[in-house]
């Protein structure tokens, strides 16, 4: 039963290999092909010798999915995922089962009218024709079912006359020979005149095709001759007119348009019309004297319309043709269930298969109600969305044989889940349909899609704009997906990818809140350590790594806020309990510390609490492991005005923070002998203006170590005071 799942699969497989082969490019006689699954029905494919090596992978796809086919994917996407969150609501409440007639009622239909649009603006796309005609086919036999009454006479008559064109039935079907007709009747004044034109108009009347029918007979001359007041016509006008009459009356059942409520009704209104058409059949004397062919044609659809078996069998080209004329005309109160399967048995007898076996097969299995018979001969010829959707319909439409697809398989997953995994797949390797694959596998197989909605949405997130631009919108997109999702891992992967392709682009600022994001808190350290470090082009001179983190902060510092946090906030004092342990958090504390500077600076009325703003901020940005031990010099350089302040000391700094201070600057201090010797020699060969300036931060740095060392004393002395 499982067994065409794998024939398709086999099936992509060997496309994929001949595509393969077709893309790629020549490599030498002993090279390897390394081949990697890629998002969907996608393979990337590279030829792993030296030539290949550094070339970007050739995409092999299969199954790709036409405009039109898409189109029906995003137009039927909404009746999908409607009927998953209904059936959960109806779960959460407890009433399913009785909801769930009307649930799957409600699908069918807007699928239904979902096709019937995309039909309409893909016209001649066979594909999307056929996938209608099956599915309005399965809708009537497994959902509909002939309505409250079960007899779904009229239903299926009216589906054979929208899609009998779409169906290819051959050259004797009533579609076929009514398209060689018009085409005669254009060269034509007397269309009466044409081979086949009565025959036509009784194959119409025979299988239900009735408006059409009449419009066949209003096309004859006579009806014109008649208007220019020509009395010779009379006889064929008035046996037209009968005829015509008796077809607008043919007794319906239920509907809105005056059809009997009830079968017996029906039967009482059909016996009485019966009445008329044989009476009209009786009027030899008007027969006779109609011009030949006109009073043959009506008397065959009047013979029709009574249910003469010979004329019925003579005027239908195939046994579906037979099968819908006897259920027109001879049968019209047939149950749609168990009913239809014999009289299809029966007129298959009598005129033999149809042309297509794959059609013979699948017209018999609905009319029998087998759903996996269906499915059966659906996986051989129609898509993949075609087979997702209608074993989600035909799983939900009850029965021993519905149910079988929704039984677990040998891998765990049903029938219906696995062609829905397949759907899924082929949604997901066209960039317009991924985000489909993505709300379709949330909804209907979350935990065995989980893998493929995460590869979806790392596709998605790697898109970019045709101007690249700072905003990232599609990664972003894709990272608020798998938040809603709930998948953690993936809203990381999203968000790591992001910052790393942000960092590449130059967007610092973008690639830390990725970072932030995510909560990568090493990924955070180590990019700032990146930016804080001393480049070449500095010259060994830390101030100018400093400058840049400080305009990075000026700019971007909301990008490292981190909420209801801050360098003041985490300590009850100034001691080491405020210290903070990542480069990220050094650079809010500097940040912290540049404006407290700049307020003592400018600001008159600023005093001892920007003081001690600036002096915790200080104490945190020189923290264990915060920051970069190249930038110790540049500040404690900066924090010299603070220690020479005329501010308490000890308000402003406690002993561990003042042992803090001693200590880097000490290391600061042996930093310097070795960088800046190395780079005062390296300037004084270059002969290089800057050589003035690092010799005066030597000289700043050890005033700064002085500084420090006063502020030493005083805190002791002030404690000791205290």
């Amino acid at each position: 039963r499982r067994l065409p799942v794998v024939v398709v699969v086999v099936a992509h497989i060997t496309i994929a290999a001949h595509a393969m082969v077709d893309a790629l490019p020549p490599c030498h006689a002993r090279a390897d092909v390394v081949v990697e699954f890629g998002v969907g029905h996608e393979l990337l494919v590279r030829n792993a010798d030296a030539a290949g090596a550094s070339d970007a992978p050739t995409v092999v796809r299969w199954s790709a999915l036409s405009d039109a086919r898409a189109r029906v994917a995003e137009r039927t996407a909404h009746a999908l995922l409607t009927l998953r969150a209904t059936e959960n609501a109806s779960m959460s409440r407890g009433t399913y089962v009785e909801d769930e007639f009307a649930t799957l009622h409600a699908f069918s239909r807007a699928v239904t009218e979902a096709l019937d649009e995309v039909s309409e603006s893909s016209a001649g796309d066979a594909g999307v024709a056929l996938s209608r005609a099956v599915w309005e086919l399965l809708e009537g036999y497994f959902v509909t079912k002939g309505g409250g009454l079960g007899v779904g006479t009229d239903e299926i008559v009216s589906w054979y006359r929208k899609n009998a064109a779409n169906l290819a039935l051959g050259k004797d079907s009533a579609s076929a020979r009514l398209r060689v007709l018009l085409d005669a009747f254009n060269q034509s004044a007397r269309p009466e005149e044409e081979l086949g034109y009565w025959d036509m108009i009784a194959t119409m009347v025979a299988i239900g095709w009735i408006d059409a029918a009449i419009d066949l007979i209003n096309m004859h001359s006579s009806w014109a001759e008649w208007r220019l007041r020509k009395t010779s016509v009379q006889p064929q006008v008035e046996l037209m007119e009968a005829a015509v009459a008796l077809l607008q009356t043919l007794p319906r059942l239920g509907g809105d348009d005056g059809g009997a409520a009830n079968v017996p009704q029906f039967t009482s209104f059909r016996n009485a019309w019966l009445m008329q058409v044989k009476s009209v059949l009786a009027e030899g004397g008007l027969f006779n004297s109609c011009w030949g062919p006109t009073a043959d044609g009506v008397r065959a659809v009047l013979l029709v319309l009574s249910g003469d078996e010979r004329v019925i069998t003579a005027r239908t080209g195939n046994w579906i043709e037979l099968m819908l004329a006897q259920l027109q005309h001879r049968y019209p109160t047939l149950k749609i269930n168990g009913e239809h399967e014999s009289l299809a048995q029966a007129s298959k007898r009598t005129k033999g298969p149809l042309m297509s076996d794959a059609l013979d097969s699948l017209l018999l299995a609905v009319m029998a109600g087998d759903a996996q018979g269906v499915v059966s001969v659906c996986s051989r010829h129609l898509d993949a969305w075609f087979m997702a959707y209608s074993t989600a319909m035909l799983s939900r439409s009850g029965g021993a044989k519905a149910d079988v697809l929704r039984r677990p398989t040998a891998s765990g997953a049903s029938q219906s889940e696995l062609y829905m995994l397949e759907y899924c797949s082929a949604l997901s390797t066209s960039k317009r349909t991924r985000h489909l694959a993505v709300s379709v596998l949330a909804a209907c197989s979350p935990q065995r899609g989980s893998e493929m909605i995460s590869q979806a949405l790392m596709r998605m997130a790697v898109e970019e704009d045709v101007d690249e631009t700072e905003d990232d919108a599609h990664a972003r997109a894709a990272y608020a997906r798998a938040v809603e999702l709930n998948l953690p891992s993936t809203s990381a992967r999203i968000a790591r990818m992001a910052s790393e392709r942000a960092r590449a682009n130059g967007y610092v600022a973008l690639a830390f809140d990725w970072l932030r994001e995510c909560g990568d808190l090493h990924g955070s350290d180590m990019l700032a350590r990146g930016v804080a470090r001393v480049a070449e082009s500095d010259h060994g001179d830390p101030s100018a790594a400093l400058v840049r983190v400080d305009a990075f902060m000026a700019k971007n510092g909301d990008v490292l806020a981190r909420a209801g946090d801050g360098v003041n906030d985490a300590a009850e004092d100034a001691g080491v309990a405020a210290l903070t342990d990542t480069c990220v958090d050094f650079y809010r504390a500097r940040a912290t510390f540049v404006n407290a500077m700049r307020a003592l600076r400018e600001d008159a009325a600023a005093g001892a609490r920007e003081a001690k703003i600036a002096a915790d901020a200080l104490v945190a940005a020189l923290a264990p492991r915060a920051s970069p031990p190249e930038l110790w010099p540049a500040l404690i350089i900066d924090a010299a005005p603070l220690f020479e302040s005329s501010f308490d000391a000890c308000e402003l700094f406690s002993p561990d923070a003042v042992r803090l201070l001693a200590a880097r600057a000490h290391g600061a201090s042996a930093l310097g002998v070795a960088d800046s010797a190395r780079a005062l020699d390296a300037l004084a060969i270059s002969r290089d203006p800057a050589r003035d300036a690092a010799t005066i931060d030597v000289m700043r740095l050890a005033l700064a170590r002085d500084a420090i060392a006063r502020l030493t004393a005083r805190v002791a002395l002030e404690s000791i005071g205290a």
